[in-house]
């Protein structure tokens, strides 16, 4: 196993989650589970998290409510790729070398996004993928009686 991110936890319906990331021995990235119901020490292993093989260590999650986000650089070709909850992987970004990442999520004028700075070939970059957008804003003309 090759531990590689900080590992991510949050309450799901009163059950204390934590996730750990790492890459197998197939040289795709799984996940460490454990709950709070489990008895300490043991966990569960979410095998092949990604659907591609991940470059070294260079993974990291991220958790916007109960929503898991695995980031990735893709062995071959060390593009950048995204998973939500286990779910089909995109790819975020192409004809990069990610050597190295860091994400996190927040508020940006009322969205949400998942905030992430990568070295691409030794120059360090930012960028976010938008999670929730932010609702439109309703405007209302109203006119002023002069008469």
């Amino acid at each position: 196993m090759n531990f590689g991110s900080a590992g991510i936890s949050y309450n799901d319906g009163g059950t204390q989650k934590i996730r750990f990331p790492y890459r197998d021995t197939n040289e795709q990235t799984s996940n460490a589970e454990f709950d709070s119901a489990d008895d300490p020490g043991a966990f569960t292993q979410n095998a092949n998290v990604s659907d591609n093989d991940t470059f070294t260590t260079v993974f990291v999650l991220a958790v916007e409510g109960t929503n898991e986000h695995l980031l990735y650089s893709e062995r071959i070709s060390q593009d950048l790729f995204h998973d939500e909850n286990d779910g089909t992987d995109t790819e975020l970004l192409d004809a990069v070398t990610i050597n190295a990442i860091s994400s996190n999520v927040y508020t940006r004028e009322c969205s949400t996004v998942l905030a992430y700075l990568y070295d691409d070939a030794g120059t360090v970059k930012y960028n976010e993928l938008v999670l929730i957008e932010a609702p439109a804003r309703a405007y209302h003309h109203y006119q002023r009686n002069t008469g």
